[in-house]
């Protein structure tokens, strides 16, 4: 007998397989065994026993809870005035369709579920296969079939396949805002901004190979310059140019305008980035409407993992309704913009010599000013990849060769740029640099 109390309760096998786990263990244990009929009304009885069990420790549970929720939980398999099908037979109904106002009702009945409060119901010391089983008897059971049962079972199942649905309500909101969030919102951005960048690339490519040919020839003239010894000529030097490369110096310059208009210094509207943003920001119209119940759903607390972003996502309706004419948001703006921008700990290796070098470069003008003026155009290219806010910036293509060519060429420009500036002046034969006014 308390084999079989166990393994019905434990297990939740049906009777052919209680029948003959029993008859197993008579076997095993060198038992001798009874007539056929009276295992079975032995293994029924226990079966029985055991659900009356489960019924009643989950009913105790739910009334320990709140006396009300029983009722509260009867409540649902009541068809409502007005309407065609119970409470619990609109809460099984899962997102039919890809849309906002399908994300409303799925956040909804999320909202719904979760103002039974159902976890604080303990039900610890029910094995977990009893409650899957429950769960899936009243999911495939109709409302008026649960509405007849009696109780405590009534009340045990309801509170089974109200966990189960709560559960199943959360990942069908969270699946449909996934879902969304690529097909409408994320995928066309991409598709715009990859649509823009693509459109620039053949005038950048233009403009990449003149320079490239123009400063090609330009490193050579001047290497050899460098090996005989003579004086250089900026005029020979622009016909070699012209000549060798076929570019002349307006072309060059032409060149360098577009190379800086559309590879920016700056982290500004032509990175592919900011493209993005700025074509996810044309699709807000398709997140605003279940903004506000995005922000206070249940649903965003069943990962919790996820707790920096639930805190931001929490902010969306406060920063929706802020008026950013009046107010405008700042970088640090939000739980995680916080959270990244925490000081490291105090006993860090590095902050003595960091106090240090912030401390010298306050203090020292003339460190400052040397600086300034001495800047090596590699420590500029370093600090362009590092970006403003200190975060390294993305870099453009896929590979270390594409990448080491583009920054080279970028790099070649910049400098053919500042010495076209400055001038190359021929003087008594000897070329120089005059420095301009200002």
């Amino acid at each position: 007998m308390t084999f079989l109390h166990g393994r019905a309760w434990t297990h939740a096998e049906g009777p052919t397989a209680l029948f003959d786990q029993s008859v197993a263990w008579l076997r095993r244990h060198r038992v001798l065994l009874p007539g056929v009929t009276v295992l079975e009304r032995l293994v029924a009885s226990v079966r029985e026993q055991a659900d009356e069990r489960l019924y009643a420790t989950v009913t105790r549970q739910v009334e320990r809870v709140d006396a009300g929720l029983p009722r509260a939980l009867a409540a649902l398999l009541v068809v409502p005035e007005g309407a065609r099908i119970s409470e619990l037979e609109r809460l099984r109904q899962a997102p039919k369709r890809q849309s906002g106002t399908e994300m409303v009702k799925a956040l909804k009945r999320v909202d719904d579920i979760a103002a039974f409060e159902l976890g604080r119901v303990r039900v610890g010391k029910v094995p977990v296969r009893r409650m899957k089983t429950l769960a899936k008897y009243g999911a495939g059971t109709k409302a008026p079939l649960l509405a007849r049962l009696a109780e405590p079972r009534k009340t045990a199942t309801m509170l089974g396949v109200t966990r189960s649905l709560e559960a199943e309500a959360i990942d069908d909101a969270l699946d449909l805002f996934a879902l969304l969030m690529a097909t409408r919102l994320i995928s066309p951005a991409r598709r715009k901004s990859a649509g823009e960048r693509l459109a620039m690339l053949p005038r950048l490519e233009k403009a990449s190979k003149l320079l490239s040919r123009a400063g090609r020839v330009l490193v050579e003239q001047l290497d050899l310059v460098a090996e005989v010894g003579a004086d250089l000529d900026v005029a020979a030097l622009w016909t070699a140019v012209a000549y060798q490369a076929g570019v002349s110096k307006e072309q060059v310059l032409a060149a360098l305008g577009q190379v800086e208009e559309l590879v920016p210094e700056e982290d500004g509207d032509g990175s592919a980035e900011a493209a993005l943003r700025a074509a996810l920001a044309d699709k807000y119209n398709t997140v605003r409407p279940f903004l506000k119940l995005l922000g206070e759903s249940k649903a965003l607390g069943a990962a919790a993992g996820g707790r920096q972003v639930l805190a931001a996502v929490r902010c969306l309706p406060e920063l929706a309704r802020r008026q950013v004419g009046k107010k405008p948001l700042l970088p640090a703006t939000g739980t995680l913009h916080d959270e990244q921008a925490r000081p490291h700990p105090a006993g860090a290796p590095h902050d003595a010599l960091l106090r240090q070098a912030r401390h010298q470069w306050i203090t020292d003008p003339d460190l400052t000013a040397v600086y300034r003026r001495h800047r090596p155009m590699v420590e500029r290219s370093i600090a362009w990849l590092i970006g403003a806010d200190g975060r390294a910036r993305k870099l453009r293509y896929r590979g270390v060769l594409r990448n080491d060519l583009w920054l080279h060429l970028r790099a070649a420009a910049l400098n053919l740029r500042r010495l076209i500036n400055l001038g190359l002046t021929p003087v008594q034969g000897i070329w120089t640099l005059q420095p301009t006014a200002g």
